[in-house]
């Protein structure tokens, strides 16, 4: 383990999102699309996220999927009234246009905000039941790829000028593709490590480094590896990345 006189010198905001489609299979021609495929946002700004469904339909739903969940239901909008009971937390609102396309606005975005945005569609038969759940009645058409994440650093204040730097600022991937993640510092410091933070955590470990050309893995290695070129730099990759790597990476 690192020294035990301190971690090194960190930098807070350089922030990494990696979005990833998990319902990309079989769903792409599904009929309905949503905009933008992706959505990168600070903690308390607003983000709003589109929704067309197949041509004909009048229903349209709104799910949100978090890290390691199954969908949960917002709402379903009909000939642009709100069918049923809606599910909507207090800083998300929607509404629905007479071409029967849809819109969801969330406001004073937050961390637990960070999740997949499903939207579906059908004609004019509901096909959730509130006593039943979502899929109780056959699943309507749902767009397969959109991505809503909201990815901002939560030790951001005070930090700017650590020394550090990282790059990119944020970075968007497939599931099953490598990313890497750069790390810089003009400190002099021999010990250089990586950490993730993920929603409800606190930092941990993936793997450090005392020198150039050494490292050590930390608590959780699995999924990356590192490189240091030199005393001033120290890469991770992440190797056919998956959703459990979506986090804040310092």
């Amino acid at each position: 383990m690192p020294p035990s006189s301190g971690p090194p010198a960190m930098d807070c905001s350089p922030v990494y999102c990696v979005a990833l489609c998990l319902l990309a299979a079989g769903l792409v021609d599904s009929g309905v699309t949503q905009t933008p495929r992706y959505l990168i946002k600070a903690k308390g700004q607003r983000g709003t996220l589109g929704c067309s469904p197949v041509s004909g339909h009048l229903s349209v739903y709104w799910y949100q999927q978090a890290l390691g969940q199954g969908p949960e239901f917002f709402v379903e909008y009909y000939r642009q009234e709100v069918r049923g009971e809606a599910q909507l937390p207090k800083r998300i609102s929607g509404k629905q246009f007479s071409d029967s396309g849809s819109e969801l606005n969330l406001s004073s975005l937050e961390l637990m905000d960070s999740a997949v945005y499903l939207c579906a569609s059908s004609q004019d038969t509901a096909l959730h039941d509130q006593t039943r759940g979502p899929y109780a009645c056959p699943a309507p058409t749902m767009s397969s790829c959109l991505l809503g994440c909201v990815v901002f650093c939560l030790l951001q204040a005070g930090a700017v000028h650590a020394g550090v730097t990282q790059n990119p600022r944020f970075q968007v991937v497939r599931t099953g593709q490598n990313a890497t993640l750069r790390c810089s510092q003009d400190l002099g410091h021999n010990y250089m490590s990586w950490y993730r933070q993920d929603l409800g955590h606190g930092l941990r470990l993936i793997h450090y480094s005392d020198g150039a050309h050494t490292s050590e893995p930390g608590d959780v290695p699995d999924g990356y590896s590192v490189s240091r070129s030199n005393k001033e730099n120290f890469a991770l990759t992440l190797e056919s990345a998956n959703r459990s790597q979506t986090s804040v990476y310092f």
